[in-house]
């Protein structure tokens, strides 16, 4: 989502079950999620559960949200069933790159392993981090596991739908530039590579 020429907000990318880092985007007892990616078409769409609730999503420019209302027939009213952003880590690009936000730490922006800050003060982490101590690259690198991270930014990511995990590694150990992979898809054990 953009306020004016500025991004504010975004989910990550489609793991096979919802949108990383989104949990509002994904499926819930009212709607399932049927999300389409092939060669010939890309869309995303909601399905809902029980075909007599009615239901619309609203960019919401008063109070800046993307909101999922439903109706209600006995107050007549639309009641709003989910709402992003949710917190302060959803802020688009809030903790920079190698960057984790985490809304019960202070300060909620933390460096992932080996890295840190890149601006001195505390207060300002659109600088994101910094290694701690620089790369030679090397095919014999290796990477950090992390679970329950966004994706970053998919602008500059490349994608394979039919290889494997140890695949994906392999090829992000060929590029110097790869800093990160991981699977497209999470679900039956993952599958599919994003570098």
């Amino acid at each position: 989502m953009w306020k004016g020429s500025n991004k504010f907000f975004r989910s990550g990318p489609w793991n096979g079950i919802g949108f990383s880092g989104a949990l509002a985007l994904m499926h819930s007892p009212v709607f399932g999620l049927n999300f389409v990616y092939n060669k010939d078409e890309l869309y995303y769409k909601f399905n809902p559960r029980d075909k007599s609730v009615f239901s619309m999503i609203v960019l919401n420019k008063t109070s800046n949200l993307r909101e999922q209302l439903t109706w209600s027939e006995t107050t007549q009213t639309w009641n709003k069933l989910s709402y992003v952003p949710r917190d302060h880590c959803d802020s688009y690009g809030l903790c920079g790159a190698y960057g984790n936000c985490i809304t019960t730490q202070l300060p909620i922006c933390q460096c992932l392993e080996g890295f840190k800050p890149k601006s001195a003060g505390y207060g300002d982490w659109s600088q994101g981090c910094v290694r701690n101590k620089s790369l030679n690259y090397s095919k014999l690198d290796g990477f950090i596991k992390f679970n329950a991270l966004k994706w970053p930014d998919a602008t500059h990511s490349w994608v394979n739908t039919s290889m494997n995990l140890r695949q994906c590694r392999e090829k992000c150990l060929e590029n110097p530039s790869c800093t990160a992979y991981s699977n497209l898809d999470i679900r039956g054990g993952g599958n599919g590579c994003a570098i």
